[in-house]
């Protein structure tokens, strides 16, 4: 009987252990999905961000066509002036 006993408080033991083990388990889990959401939300704000980064690049590259094609043609008259007082 005295080997039962201790068996059974050997048993009660591990399972006591793992108990603690699993809780300790869940909540890695738990945080770690915590971070993931987090990360996830954090992605999208950046993707977000990108995508109007971009769409603000090409304005500003029409922008910058619109006064090189300007530049160019004030080059053009000026040239032409210049030429036409030779």
């Amino acid at each position: 009987m005295g080997e039962q006993t201790r068996l059974r408080a050997a048993m009660d033991e591990d399972l006591g252990t793992l108990k603690a083990e699993l809780g300790v388990h869940r909540r890695l889990i738990q945080a770690i999905h915590v971070t993931q959401q987090e990360h996830t939300a954090t992605l999208r704000e950046h993707s977000d961000q990108l995508r109007e980064l971009r769409e603000e690049t090409r304005e500003l590259r029409a922008g910058q066509e619109r006064i090189l094609v300007g530049v160019e043609a004030i080059r053009d008259v000026l040239g032409r002036n210049l030429a036409n007082d030779s």
